[in-house]
């Protein structure tokens, strides 16, 4: 892999990280505060697996509801669609908690990587990101 390609990735591995690590407390609320402080003038508390997962459930629901009030489906298109549709979300799901889980190793280890850990996960995500890819090809 060439060093501007693997450094490219490393920024959105970074980006993500920093995102899961310390954006999303803030992001929840949808408060305008800086991320690391809350809303009581508290330090910053860590977002735990159990808020990942209830966030990943809602923005799946207002997908949803998005696709729902937007496709216009008859009773008999609906009753195709809607069992295809949960089928592609069930692995899309799949897909994208092997993405989280290698963002929260990049957050556990503070972002410090050898070249062989960084270039390993770089190719891990270009393997989720074509896994995605193949399922909407799918």
């Amino acid at each position: 892999m060439s060093r501007i390609t693997r450094s490219t990735s490393m920024v959105i591995l970074i980006w993500a990280a920093v995102f899961i690590s310390q954006g999303m407390a803030f992001a929840q609320d949808g408060s305008q505060q800086a991320p690391g402080r809350l809303a009581g003038g508290g330090d910053f508390q860590p977002i735990t697996d159990q808020d990942i997962q209830m966030m990943r459930k809602d923005i799946r629901s207002q997908r949803k509801q998005l696709i729902s009030a937007n496709m216009k489906l008859t009773d008999a298109e609906a009753e195709k669609f809607w069992p295809v549709y949960k089928d592609y979300i069930s692995e899309l799901v799949a897909i994208n908690g092997a993405k989280y889980a290698l963002i929260k190793q990049y957050v556990q280890t503070s972002g410090v990587l050898t070249d062989a850990e960084a270039e390993s996960a770089v190719k891990q995500w270009i393997r989720i990101d074509q896994s995605v890819a193949d399922l909407r090809m799918k």
